[in-house]
């Protein structure tokens, strides 16, 4: 038994499928009828595997959009914050002024 070199790599994942088996053995026709025409439990072709190719490709999209979010959102609060620095530093010298004309009043 020689294994695989793709599930030696870690390329290809091992599955392991266990199955109970009923057989029947000159079945009545009304059993016969049930065995063959009954309709599939899955609606599709069941996948074992998955895809890790798509998957890193839906990855490295998540990642971008998210770090684009964030790039976005710290360029919006750093400009608030520039806004907001402006804004105290234009406080503070129309306080120095008034303390200045106050000062000067007095004497």
């Amino acid at each position: 038994f020689q294994s695989d070199t793709n599930a030696i790599l870690g390329k290809k994942t091992v599955v392991s499928e266990f199955y109970d088996e009923m057989i029947f053995q000159d079945p009545t026709a009304m059993m016969q009828q049930l065995l063959t025409t009954s309709r599939q439990l899955t609606l599709g072709a069941y996948k074992h595997e998955t895809e890790f190719a798509d998957l890193e490709v839906k990855t490295r999209e998540k990642l971008e959009a998210a770090k684009k979010k964030t790039s976005f959102e710290i360029a919006e609060l750093k400009e608030r914050l520039k806004a907001s620095r402006e804004t105290i530093n234009c406080l503070k010298s129309e306080i120095r002024k008034l303390e200045e004309d106050d000062q000067s009043k007095d004497m």
